[in-house]
């Protein structure tokens, strides 16, 4: 339904429905000629419409990155649109990481769209945008950070591979891992 439809409650005549309607040949002179400069000029607006189309498609596929990625392949996530303060990140969207992960694909859903195995104490969408995913290279070299972690159930804790030992300090007790 036409947004004119909805309005007035009828389809408009175009000029196509009336130059093929039988009765056009008896109409005026200057009604044809009507008809038949708004049949060109539609013609005309579809023309560059479409041109229009194609030059903005060129523009923006000048600048885009043709990511592709694997199902298993570690990908880093944008966390500009997301409110990673609350998932155990940092307090400060400042302070807070740029790209958060890695993470595996587990699928591709389309051409442009990937799902990610997520934490499920993240609590998002598992579908992203590949302009919102980074390939994640490991770097043998750099030091990995201990970070903290969102848990299964939400709450915020560290991965710890062995406890070497322990001692209370002040009746508090102290772990070194």
């Amino acid at each position: 339904m036409s947004p004119f439809e909805a309005d007035l409650g009828y389809v408009p005549y175009m000029p196509d429905d009336v130059a093929s309607d039988p009765e056009f040949t008896k109409l005026v002179k200057a009604a044809q000629e009507f008809l038949l400069r708004q049949e060109t000029l539609l013609k005309v607006a579809q023309d560059c419409m479409s041109e229009a189309q194609e030059r903005m498609k060129y523009y923006y596929d000048k600048n885009r990155l043709g990511q592709n990625f694997e199902v298993n392949d570690m990908v880093l996530l944008d966390g500009k649109n997301l409110d990673i303060r609350r998932k155990g990140y940092a307090q400060s969207k400042k302070l807070a990481p740029r790209y958060i992960g890695p993470f595996p694909v587990l699928k591709k859903i389309s051409k442009d769209s990937y799902e990610l195995g997520l934490s499920k104490g993240l609590k998002l969408h598992p579908v992203f945008h590949t302009s919102l995913l980074k390939p994640y290279r490991k770097d043998p070299k750099r030091r990995q950070q201990v970070n903290k972690v969102v848990l299964a159930d939400g709450t915020e804790g560290q991965l710890v591979e062995a406890v070497i030992g322990h001692r209370k300090y002040k009746g508090q007790p102290q772990y070194k891992i």
